[in-house]
């Protein structure tokens, strides 16, 4: 029988390398406002969704399994010093309405991969264009 822990190390490095997929996809010298957007509250929103949609379907439902992974998956996709922070202004805007809508999208994508495992595309895209 799986643990939770094996559960949260699959669903962190599943949620690392959908994200870093479309941030690969989207980084590029032409788009100056790439950073700011990166850190900004919809995408921190997009990030927390996709990682619950993805743990939920896993059945992790510990909520320290839970921080743990989001804390992982921050560390690694915004270095030591940003994941940390980031992910402390995560917490503090989890009730304002652009992490929610980025939540929700992010949220989305982790439930259209799972069912038809379908490319999560919405953080490119609003990497790239500024828009949901």
């Amino acid at each position: 029988m799986e643990n939770q822990n094996d559960k949260s190390g699959a669903v962190a490095l599943t949620a690392l390398r959908l994200l870093r997929e479309q941030l690969n996809q989207a980084r590029s010298a032409s788009n100056p406002a790439f950073g700011a957007r990166l850190i900004d509250s919809w995408s921190r929103g997009y990030v927390f969704g996709l990682c619950e949609a993805l743990l939920e379907a896993a059945g992790v439902q510990d909520d320290f399994e839970a921080t743990e992974l989001l804390a992982t998956v921050h560390l690694e996709l915004f270095g030591p010093e940003n994941g940390a922070m980031l992910l402390e202004q995560s917490f503090r805007e989890e009730v304002e309405q652009e992490f929610g809508r980025g939540r929700v999208r992010g949220a989305a994508d982790a439930r259209a991969f799972l069912g038809d495992q379908s490319s999560p595309a919405a953080l490119a895209a609003y990497l790239r264009a500024g828009k949901d």
